[in-house]
């Protein structure tokens, strides 16, 4: 077990050592022109924070009449305090101290001055800053701001645009559960049938990660009318599927990597809506199929860019399925709650999952929760491009680099699938003439998939998890319904490391 003094907050504030790999590829900032950082830092931000704004200018008299009329001062305090860091963001200022009064505020600020000692106060600015502390310190302002409110502190600003995303596929969401029912009632569950559902299973829960509203800026992602149909047709535009081996070597066989005498997988969430439902229809399958005794659910405990999934959203979706007119999706909405209730199925939100840290800190950073993955979880599965980004550090890596040099030093002992839409310069692992070695042709885009499979780590063996990619095959799909998917779309192939006993 890790031995540190843990914060409140369940976070340990501390210094990472730097190494000689880290060296070699630059921690992404936002000054870097032309990049799809400095797009977000320059136009997606200020347009997060914009709709922010408009929403309690929209809101106001509702909140007053929810709360009080003393909310109407609550609405002008944060709409000033968002105004004045748009402001700041857009003219590059430094970046100052959080003055709320929430856990972690020290912590935040502490790491803040670590900084500015590291690269000058005045360096410290919003575009010169590191990506990843950048942009989760920004949201962590924006909810610094809520959450001093007389008020407001438990408000939820995304709630609507939340809603509204999932409200708008319904139809999508009837289609997904029909799937899931008839792959499990009145039909044998052999091994062949259980490989397959899972592996559409797993491509819908991939492909409904592109439905991510801080790439947006909050507006409105429509998804195309079957996501069954949409993922079946991925299958065609992967060369190499590390999926496949993901299903055979571990997930029909999580006997083999019991973790306190229990199978449990463990999903780290990314956006509520569409994709949180294709999560919990994959944990629907895994109990239906008896591959885990639990799942647990990692999300984030507070409004997290944009569309990111918390217990809240979790409980309103599954309500919100009652009130659908399909006999399917209420009887599904009682089971989670069932599960829910009997801990097969549970929900937690550690702070680490709204820090600056990376996967490679969680063993110093948050000693708690990194003791229980590596302790109780057989499988575990990353959701989105923030979780992906932190597993490989956030930086711009060459794109030949191992990811086992990328990863750095991530020891947990369950196997890992991260299962990403690829959106930023953060990616390694590539075939070095992948795509002609276009970095823009690699998937800088909501649209290209990148699934990945990280094998547990040898504890006899110094090179770690060997992973790297394949390029797709460029032939075009049939499907009306694939037509907003681009030609490339990248897995994983993995190399034959051993494997841990």
């Amino acid at each position: 077990m890790s031995e540190h003094p843990v914060h409140k907050s369940g976070l340990v504030l501390f210094t990472p050592a730097a190494g000689t790999d880290d060296e070699t590829a630059p921690v992404l900032v936002g000054n870097m022109e032309g990049s799809f950082v400095h797009k977000t830092v320059r136009d997606r931000w200020p347009q997060i924070i914009g709709k922010i704004i408009d929403h309690f200018h929209t809101k106001r008299r509702h909140l007053m009449e929810q709360y009080g009329e003393e909310a109407d001062a609550d609405v002008k305090l944060v709409i000033g305090g968002l105004s004045e860091m748009r402001y700041r963001m857009t003219t590059d200022k430094v970046l100052t101290e959080l003055t709320d009064d929430y856990h972690d505020v020290h912590q935040w600020n502490e790491k803040l001055h670590k900084i500015q000692n590291e690269i000058g106060a005045d360096q410290t600015t919003w575009f010169r800053t590191a990506w990843m502390f950048t942009e989760c310190y920004m949201y962590r302002s924006i909810y610094g701001l809520v959450h001093s409110t007389k008020l407001l502190a438990t408000y939820d600003w995304f709630m609507d645009s939340k809603m509204e995303a999932f409200n708008s596929h319904v139809e999508q969401v009837k289609e997904a559960i029909y799937y899931v029912w008839a792959c499990t009632n009145d039909v044998e569950l052999t091994p062949d049938h259980v490989k397959e559902t899972l592996l559409v299973m797993l491509r819908m829960s991939l492909w409904a990660n592109r439905g991510d509203l801080s790439l947006s800026a909050g507006n409105a992602v429509n998804a195309p009318t079957n996501p069954v149909f949409v993922a079946t047709g991925l299958q065609k535009k992967i060369l190499a599927d590390d999926m496949e081996e993901a299903v055979d070597d571990y997930l029909t066989k999580l006997e083999q990597f019991r973790r306190g005498g229990t199978r449990r997988v463990d999903i780290v969430l990314d956006n509520a809506g569409l994709e949180l439902l294709m999560d919990l229809l994959l944990v629907e399958f895994l109990f239906k199929a008896r591959l885990v005794d639990k799942v647990v659910l990692h999300g984030k405990a507070i409004p997290w860019f944009v569309s990111d999934a918390t217990e809240a959203d979790m409980r309103w979706q599954i309500d919100r399925l009652m009130n659908i007119d399909d006999i399917t999706a209420r009887t599904l909405s009682h089971k989670w709650k069932l599960r829910l209730q009997t801990g097969e199925l549970s929900f937690h939100a550690h702070p680490f999952w709204t820090s600056w840290y990376n996967m490679e800190d969680m063993e110093s950073a948050a000693p708690d929760l990194y003791d229980e993955l590596d302790g109780n979880c057989s499988f575990l599965i990353l959701k989105g491009d923030l979780n992906y980004r932190k597993l490989l550090r956030d930086r711009m890596w060459v794109m030949d680099t191992e990811l086992s040099v990328a990863v750095g030093e991530v020891s947990l002992h369950p196997p890992i699938l991260a299962l990403r839409t690829n959106k930023s310069e953060t990616i390694a692992g590539l075939d070095e003439d992948a795509d002609g070695g276009d970095r823009d042709r690699l998937g800088l885009s909501s649209s290209r998939l990148v699934p990945r499979l990280l094998h547990p780590r040898d504890s006899t063996s110094q090179n770690g998890s060997c992973v790297h990619f394949a390029r797709t095959e460029s032939s075009q799909l049939q499907f009306s319904e694939l037509k907003e998917i681009d030609d490339v779309i990248f897995s994983t192939k993995i190399s034959k490391c051993d494997k841990r006993k």
